[in-house]
């Protein structure tokens, strides 16, 4: 009697309201009475025997229905335990052609997010993550945490991976070497991908012919195709020719046809998200006998059932009086309630006429009707009817008006009303507190995916703003500039006058003196030297002019080299202390080994692991050197040619 237990204790309360019960019956009798005792003494009658007996026999069938119920079991059964044996690996393409262009802003963004929005579908068994370039390389063995592929997604790019080509047979071969070592004989790989080479198709198709593993594909990019932005801005070049990277949309789906999994191009919306987990989500259950050896569970069994027979004697004498009639009535009272109402008032909306007032609404909640109207898209009539501001602050947004749903959310504190304060913030050009919402809620919860995404667009909203504000005030301050050239050139136009002038009184003088043969030549010469001294005197106000010019542009050249000398100084200064704080690191590094290593031994450290003792908090270094790591482990791989 060891292992003796009740499965359900809880109903064991329920002793207690028999016995108050039994306790107020027995008493009953002492006080009232429908005969009187001398009447019943002649009749012999006795009264209080039979009642006692009545309420001995109802507290004892009450007793036993209860410790049914409470189900006393002192046996147990050895029964072969279950799991869940789904297995996936998500492998992702990290070639230079993700930087393709053919999808905002790029492939690579558009490929990580949908993956990150995959994840939370796959509701069962364990995934793992690869990313391939050259070589595959494991991101994330296989692991039930969604959470942890979703910090590790965002900080995959081609950048990071130690060396650049195409071979997507290498990340399936990883991929399936992790399905293997985790013991699973079958299994679903992912394949996100931009296109396949003839070879890799064909090397794929060899590795997976004759096994268990299935091959889905999901295509990123357009066959139309786009040239490839890299990070710093530059077009991708190959042979001074720009490389227009197009998807081989055709090939990624025979593959996927061929090797009995689905196929679908990435979309805007979850359908193609719908047609992976349909797919993905296929339950295989594995028992303890398959699962090497694992230990069969114990359970105990419930034994109330014995006591069945015990209340069916009891419930025999009750059918004299009609109890069991009495009781089946009872217990059927519930179902005879018109429920059905409801479905009769859904199925003839149409033949009712329309009204304001509805007679159901009288028995619903303002809050209740507000949901109504929100889920007939009535939203400013919903707005009206809620109380909760929650809702009706969600309302207000679905309406349009994001004022009032900013009014009506400022303050809650729950996730959700921050989260939707925030889109009506930056829905209604509030950026700055949008951002500061949106940064709010990552404080306490980093794996919200949409408040990433919306923060994002709103950082990019923001600096789209500071470009157009910086590009006003730099026409503002041309304006004067403008003002001075005019003003410049105002006041070389005198100058520019005056020696016209002088060229037409010089002309002047020229036919007079051709006309006027007559003259002497004394007029002549005073004539000359009088030419002579105007023409000097705008020479010399040109020059002056020139002069002044080349004096401001030295000035200005000054100005700009004495800035940049301060700049190369500062540059100086910051590298200078850096290399202080490092030297100050490896200093206490070292005192730290010594005091670990007093015997003076040398110990050999990998630099790569210095680097990540060095760089704890940057999960994108982390990550580089990790497959860094597993490149020297693993042989060089054979090149293909295929740089992207």
């Amino acid at each position: 009697m060891s292992d003796f237990q009740f499965l359900n204790p809880i109903w064991l309360y329920a002793i207690i309201p028999a016995i108050l019960l039994s306790v107020w019956l027995y008493r009953k009798p002492k006080t009232t009475s429908l005969i009187a005792n001398h009447l019943s003494q002649q009749l012999g009658l006795n009264q209080a025997k039979t009642h006692s007996s009545v309420v001995g026999v109802l507290l004892s069938a009450w007793l036993i229905t209860i410790i049914a119920l409470a189900g006393p079991s002192f046996q147990k059964q050895q029964v072969p335990s279950f799991g869940v044996n789904n297995a996936r690996v998500i492998v992702m393409d990290m070639t230079l052609s993700m930087y393709a262009t053919d999808l905002a802003p790029n492939r690579l963004t558009q490929a990580r997010y949908k993956v990150m929005d995959l994840l939370p579908a796959l509701k069962e068994g364990t995934t793992g993550l690869v990313a391939y370039s050259a070589d595959g390389y494991m991101i994330s063995p296989l692991t039930h945490d969604a959470n942890t592929l979703k910090n590790l997604i965002p900080n995959l790019s081609p950048d990071i991976m130690p060396n650049h080509g195409s071979n997507a047979g290498a990340g399936v071969k990883k991929a399936i070497d992790m399905l293997t070592q985790a013991g699973h004989q079958q299994g679903d790989i992912i394949l996100v991908a931009d296109g396949l080479s003839s070879a890799e198709s064909e090397n794929i198709a060899t590795q997976l012919k004759g096994t268990n593993w299935n091959l889905s594909v999901m295509s990123v990019g357009t066959a139309q195709g786009a040239p490839i932005r890299l990070p710093n801005g530059d077009m991708f070049t190959h042979d001074g020719v720009t490389v227009v990277a197009k998807a081989d949309i055709n090939a990624l789906q025979s593959l996927a046809q061929a090797n009995h999994g689905v196929y679908t191009a990435l979309r805007s919306d979850d359908a193609d998200i719908q047609i992976l987990t349909q797919a993905l989500n296929h339950v295989e259950l594995k028992t303890s006998k398959q699962n090497k050896g694992s230990p069969e569970l114990e359970v105990h069994i419930n034994n109330g059932f014995w006591l069945l027979p015990i209340l069916l004697i009891f419930a025999l004498g009750a059918f004299r009086r009609g109890g069991i009639f009495s009781l089946a009535l009872l217990i059927s009272l519930p179902l005879l309630q018109p429920q059905h109402t409801f479905a009769a008032q859904e199925a003839q909306p149409k033949a009712m006429p329309e009204s304001d007032f509805e007679l159901s609404s009288v028995f619903k909640t303002p809050d209740q009707q507000g949901y109504q109207s929100y889920q007939t898209k009535d939203y400013a009539k919903a707005a009206a009817q809620f109380k909760n501001r929650a809702w009706q602050g969600a309302a207000q947004y679905q309406a349009g008006n994001y004022q009032a749903a900013i009014q009506s959310l400022q303050g809650l504190q729950d996730e959700d009303s921050r989260y939707n304060l925030a889109n009506a913030q930056a829905q209604a050009g509030q950026l700055e507190q949008a951002k500061q919402g949106y940064e709010n809620i990552l404080k306490t919860n980093p794996n919200h995916v949409d408040a990433k995404k919306n923060l994002e667009i709103v950082n990019k909203a923001l600096q789209q703003q500071q470009e157009n504000q910086q590009q006003n005030q730099d026409d503002k301050n041309s304006k004067p500039d403008n003002k001075q050239n005019n003003d410049q050139s105002s006041q070389d136009q005198p100058s520019k006058d005056q020696k016209s002038q002088d060229k037409q009184n010089q002309q002047s003088k020229g036919n007079n003196a051709q006309d006027n043969s007559s003259q002497s030549d004394q007029s002549q010469n005073k004539s000359t030297q009088s030419q002579n001294k105007d023409s000097q005197q705008n020479q010399n106000q040109s020059e002056q002019s020139e002069q002044d010019h080349k004096n401001k542009e030295q000035k200005s050249n000054s100005q700009q080299n004495s800035e940049e000398k301060s700049k190369q100084q500062e540059q100086a200064q910051q590298q200078s202390k850096q290399k202080d704080e490092q030297q100050k690191q490896q200093a206490m590094a070292a005192s730290q080994q010594d005091k670990n290593n007093p015997t003076g031994n040398t110990i050999a450290v990998d630099p790569k692991l210095n680097k990540l003792e060095q760089i704890p908090d940057d999960a994108r270094r982390l990550l580089q050197a990790q497959m860094a790591l597993e490149a020297q482990q693993n042989p060089q791989p054979e090149s293909n040619g295929q740089q992207w």
